[in-house]
């Protein structure tokens, strides 16, 4: 009923036409940190003792709903070491090395220790560290070693990322993204190397 005349399908509610009542809602958001993931690691590849470096995994990717959805990784932390405990003789790097930084372009995206623990490769992303980087740095990882006498013929390298969340039961603290109050979380996975040992030629030592 519009101004007395009748129309359209309904019931009649008086002559000044169709109303229309509003409100508002609000909703708390409860953020939670996610795992972040570490995907289509596999390895694969072969190192020969004596050898060249070689890359690990060139197709593995890295993610994180909360640090992918800002693009800053910056205090996450990827950690890669043997499977089984940390091997001496295992010399773990990246083709994006400079000094101790890791570089993607122009851009300082990452610091990296191996000789805090020798055979365990640790980096820290900065802010410059976006997820495209990431990606970038996870895919240059290298492998080589310094043993004259490989006792396997495989070995497993174990990966694990540290979201580095700075929010923990509300309190935040550190440098890095507050990503909901639980805490930092760490994703894992592992890739296999095959190893081709080479026998080498026994010296005589001769003494007088």
């Amino acid at each position: 009923n519009n101004g007395g005349v009748i129309s359209g399908t309904g019931i009649d509610q008086g002559p000044n036409g169709a109303l229309i009542g509003t409100g508002t809602a609000t909703v708390t958001i409860a953020p939670v940190n996610e795992v972040p993931v570490i995907t289509d690691l596999v390895g694969g590849n072969t190192f020969t003792e004596n050898g060249a470096a070689i890359v690990i995994d060139t197709t593995v990717t890295l993610s994180d709903p909360e640090l992918d959805e800002g693009d800053d990784w910056e205090g996450a932390s990827l950690t890669v070491v043997r499977n089984g405990g940390v091997d001496a003789t295992d010399i773990l790097s990246s083709t994006l090395i400079s000094g101790s930084d890791i570089v993607v372009g122009v851009d300082v995206v990452g610091t990296i220790d191996v000789t805090t623990t020798p055979g365990q490769l640790v980096i820290t992303f900065t802010a410059l560290a976006d997820a495209a980087a990431v990606d970038a740095v996870i895919r240059s990882l290298t492998y080589d070693s310094s043993s004259d006498n490989q006792q396997s013929t495989t070995i497993t390298l174990d990966y694990s990322i540290d979201d580095g969340n700075t929010n923990t039961g509300g309190v935040i603290s550190g440098i890095g993204v507050d990503q909901g109050p639980n805490g930092n979380l760490i994703g894992v996975g592992s890739a296999t190397i095959t190893i081709v040992p080479l026998n080498d030629i026994p010296v005589l030592a001769v003494t007088n």
